[in-house]
């Protein structure tokens, strides 16, 4: 099995979350809007995606660069 890390929205970087995977560690961020969006993060497409859910609904936002998941 390998290693698991749920990291703060102020780390929700793509690089840093590949090259955690490539050291067989698997990532999970929090996103959230601070004055921009994180680099990547079309985060108007989540805001209207979210603006339809619930309150406490979540939704995972996998993503992929240079081949690695």
């Amino acid at each position: 099995t390998g290693k698991v890390v749920i990291l703060d929205s102020g780390f929700c970087v793509l690089n840093a979350i590949i090259n955690l995977r490539q050291m067989g560690v698997f990532a999970s961020a929090l996103i959230k809007k601070r004055r921009y969006w994180p680099k990547h993060i079309d985060g108007e497409a989540i805001k209207n995606y979210m603006s339809k859910k619930e309150v406490g609904t979540t939704h995972r936002l996998p993503d992929e660069k240079d081949g690695v998941k």
